[in-house]
């Protein structure tokens, strides 16, 4: 990043000084290139979506953003310097993204164009925008007065943002195309109402006001005639949570790159908090059913989580078995992607954040919670990921890779039961080439047959040297609400340390999603780029956290008499 300072002066003379200045700009720029690449396959049957910048290709890893509150004019908008400021909002969201391993964010075309403040952050801290224009889901007149509206505010537009290294992408709406494909409603109009803007009057703007930045029509856009076709261009994969419903048919979509795709789930609940009343602190009352932004019928909602987690009956239960399922459906769809990079190059899953109490796909609620499904993003978007496929009687072991160079090491595979036993286990050297995706290993389940319930394969890679972070990853041969899992014996033990105090868990046997929270509902880890949480402990395993100290919890002894630890 680079500071830049223009000044329009009112004479020649070079000994000016500022009160000489008609008018004076300081802004950042960035030196980079960046290419939006559609390379035709081989067979002639589909074509490429990729992003590259500076020469390299890169797998986007992300999500969809909403305006972060309903009323704008709330937030702050001004820069903080500090790292995590309470009431900077924006600047919170665009950490969280940053720490959840995002490259880009979509400002979907539903909400509007951002603020300075939200590009200079994205700037600043590596987060590539990709920037809907402000039409969405629905046919609009597109000539005479309002073509050269729409020609005027784009016109306003691109000239605001056109600058900022951050941004990717212009793209001209938000399912218009497919709606008019489809048609959604079962009826259309003559015409595709908006292509105009779309096609035309758009585009050109763009060649005009900032020819470097791609500009794509629309999102999905490519196959013709299925815009959402997976062999060309971007696609929305919504047949999982408005189709068939499971987030297990993720693997049914083969698409290029995934613009969009969601899995809904509570919010927290402080989140509940702030809208419950005591009698409507119950998954079925009227008031928890109105807070559902899901459009799937309650029923069938609830039906989704009970096809893997147990039934909620409780509040706690549905907040805790829905963002459980949620965590598992991003993680199995993302995993799914990235294992086909080379063909797909990029996620953004549906959505980052949330501008109200509810029940919705966001992985952040309303109040800036994370939920399951956010931690989960910190361990599908690692740099290097190592993902379990079964295969019948085998697991199939994938090694992915973000890194410019070939990755070597070690993978260490262990089946065993929830009480510790170990049935059966390898260890490979394997390696990944740069910047890809392979096959490098198979684990034969034989030993877990009649065992299903109890059992679960881990996998860890090691990189040599100092390449990466560890990976590690699990799979389960039977539903969670199905195992036999005996109670693990968790140790919890807290102790002072310097800025806070350290929590210590350990586990006698299996912990499943280690759930850690106050009794306030507050989170236990302020910021998210500290500790995690809906972990899993393997027999026998100890893991440290530093909680900071806060007004709520300023001893030792606060803190013991809020910490809540609960497992599946």
């Amino acid at each position: 990043m680079y500071a830049l300072e223009l000044a329009l002066v009112a004479d020649q003379d070079e000994d000016y000084d500022e009160e000489d200045y008609v008018d004076f700009r300081q802004a950042n720029i960035g030196l980079r290139t960046l290419e939006l690449v559609r390379e035709p396959d081989a067979d002639g049957k589909g074509e490429g979506f990729k992003f590259r910048v500076n020469g390299h290709d890169i797998f986007i890893k992300g999500a969809n953003w909403i305006p972060e509150d309903s009323f704008p004019s709330r937030l702050t908008n001004e820069p903080d310097e500090t790292e995590f400021p309470d009431d900077d909002r924006v600047k919170r969201r665009i950490l969280d993204a940053r720490n959840a391993g995002f490259n880009m964010l979509r400002i979907w075309g539903g909400g509007l164009y951002e603020s300075e403040h939200f590009y200079e952050l994205c700037d600043v801290h590596g987060i590539l925008v990709w920037q809907d224009f402000p039409y969405a889901c629905a046919y609009y007149p597109d000539a005479g007065e309002y073509a050269e509206a729409a020609r005027a505010e784009a016109t306003a537009a691109v000239r605001r943002i056109r600058n900022h290294p951050s941004l990717a992408l212009w793209c001209g709406n938000n399912e218009n195309q497919v709606m008019y494909e489809g048609p959604w409603g079962g009826e259309r109009p003559g015409r595709f109402l908006g292509e105009n803007f779309y096609f035309d009057i758009l585009p050109a703007v763009v060649a005009a006001e900032d020819p470097k930045t791609p500009y794509w029509p629309s999102s999905p856009y490519g196959g013709t005639p299925d815009s959402n076709s997976a062999d060309y261009g971007d696609c929305h994969n919504w047949d999982v949570w408005h189709g068939r419903g499971d987030w297990k048919f993720y693997t049914e979509n083969d698409s290029r790159f995934c613009s969009e795709f969601g899995f809904a789930a509570s919010c927290g609940l402080r989140a509940w908090d702030a809208v419950l009343e005591p009698e409507d602190r119950h998954p079925l009352s009227p008031a928890v059913r109105w807070h559902d932004k899901t459009r799937k019928g309650y029923d069938t909602y609830l039906g989704y989580i009970g096809l893997h987690f147990p039934d909620p009956q409780t509040l706690e239960e549905l907040v805790y078995f829905s963002q459980l399922n949620q965590a598992e459906a991003l993680k199995f769809g993302v995993e799914h992607y990235r294992r086909r990079k080379g063909r797909c190059w990029g996620t953004l899953f549906w959505q980052l954040n949330d501008c109200w109490p509810v029940q919705s796909w966001a992985v952040i609620d309303s109040l800036g919670d994370p939920r399951a499904a956010y931690y989960a993003c910190k361990k599908f978007y690692a740099p290097v990921l190592v993902s379990l496929v079964q295969k019948e009687q085998s697991a199939e072991v994938h090694l992915v890779s973000d890194l410019r160079d070939a990755l070597a090491g070690t993978l260490t595979l262990t089946l065993q039961t929830f009480d510790g036993e170990t049935l059966a286990e390898g260890t490979h050297a394997v390696r990944v080439g740069p910047n890809g995706a392979e096959v490098v290993a198979s684990f034969d389940l034989a030993a877990a047959r009649g065992r299903e319930r109890d059992v679960f394969l881990y996998a860890r890679f090691a990189p040599e040297g100092e390449a990466s972070a560890p990976a590690e990853n699990f799979l389960f041969l039977a539903e969670p609400k199905d195992w036999r899992a005996s109670d693990p014996g968790l140790k919890v033990t807290l102790t002072e340390d310097d800025g806070g105090f350290r929590l210590t868990l350990f586990a006698r046997r299996f912990a499943p999603y280690v759930w850690l929270r106050r009794s306030d509902n507050a989170p236990l880890f302020p910021t998210t780029d500290s500790g995690d949480n809906f972990f899993h402990l393997r027999p026998g395993e100890t893991r440290e956290f530093i909680v900071p100290q806060t007004e709520d919890t300023p001893t030792l002894e606060a803190l013991r008499g809020q910490l809540i630890v609960r497992t599946l």
